[in-house]
């Protein structure tokens, strides 16, 4: 848990939040993290979490991700809005799949850190072999 002392608000996190909140966007966190480990990582956040009108943890529910149970639990909590008007913002795909199960509306924002891959690209057009020691495409392919 050590490497979780020091964790920061993904950049742009901390704009998106303010601007949410500013405009009464009910606020849900939503995590695959126990209740204690989530304590930790969250140490160093408070002022930004207490923007936040609900957290659930995975301790919270009975099946985790990628089960939807901790977003119906979400919805409970908010009062049932029908699942089209939830917008969630996620890091990896286990929570990308539960937000798909459970039809609501899914912004992925990948976390080459997190998820400890080697790169992140959104298009294969984006993949630059020179970075992995292969040659650089050929131009006329």
């Amino acid at each position: 848990m050590p490497k979780f002392l020091n964790i920061k608000p993904t950049p742009g996190a901390v704009k998106l939040i303010t601007y949410l909140k500013a405009n009464r966007v009910p606020l849900v966190i939503v995590t695959s993290s126990s209740r204690k480990n989530f304590d930790v990582k969250a140490r160093k956040n408070k002022d930004l979490l207490n923007m936040f009108d609900h957290i659930i943890c995975s301790d919270d529910v009975n099946n985790g991700k990628p089960e939807l149970n901790i977003f119906i639990k979400a919805c409970e909590i908010l009062e049932n809005p029908p699942p089209e008007e939830c917008l969630i913002f996620k890091d990896l795909i286990n929570g990308v799949i539960a937000t798909q199960k459970a039809n609501m509306r899914v912004i992925w924002v990948p976390n080459k850190f997190i998820t400890k891959v080697d790169d992140v690209v959104m298009s294969l057009l984006d993949f630059k072999p020179e970075k992995f020691k292969l040659l650089p495409f050929d131009m006329n392919l």
